[in-house]
């Protein structure tokens, strides 16, 4: 059976692809990132503030990376204004200019990092499928625990610690080794 890209599905539920906001005027640098990406997760990019706002307000992001250096507003701006809508959102700095002060002010809005330009695309995509598949696990373990829970009762015990051994251990590589 090919696997689907696109989707995957826990209990006849349909689990969407990871998905990634690019908010950077650079786009060299954004095409490149998204086409490094684009397989593993659904990529949208923005070229500017207003563009990149428009993403967040018509939808969650699993992380949004977000350059300081924008045409029309401050990346700080846009992350203000991200947290005002979504809160909870994972967001990693990206920039070209080199200022302790916006690395500080930026981690008082609960970023997850602030990179300086120019960044090695593959360590980049590396680092983001790290903390996009963390983020993924958790929500993956979310469900599961959900789904347990609504049919723990009518199970045998033999059933439950063979459930609970996968749900414990299930994001571990299994190798021979």
């Amino acid at each position: 059976m090919e696997a689907n890209y696109k989707t995957r599905h826990f209990k006849g539920k349909m689990i969407n692809k990871p998905s990634l906001l690019i908010i950077d005027n650079d786009l060299r640098f954004s095409v490149s990132l998204s086409l490094r990406l684009e397989d593993e997760m659904n990529v949208v990019t923005a070229m500017n503030g207003k563009e990149g706002l428009a993403a967040v307000y018509a939808r969650s992001f699993s992380l949004i990376v977000l350059d300081l250096n924008l045409p029309d507003m401050s990346g700080l701006e846009v992350l203000a204004k991200v947290r005002e809508k979504r809160p909870d959102e994972k967001v990693l700095i990206v920039t070209s200019k080199s200022c302790h002060e916006w690395a500080m002010r930026s981690a008082d809005l609960r970023v997850l990092g602030y990179l300086e330009k120019p960044i090695d695309n593959k360590e980049l995509a590396e680092r983001i499928k790290k903390i996009i598949g963390n983020a993924h696990v958790s929500f993956l373990q979310a469900l599961w625990k959900h789904e347990y829970e609504a049919i723990a009762g009518s199970i045998s015990d033999t059933v439950k610690r063979a459930m609970d051994y996968i749900h414990n251990h299930y994001h571990r590589d299994f190798s021979r080794d």
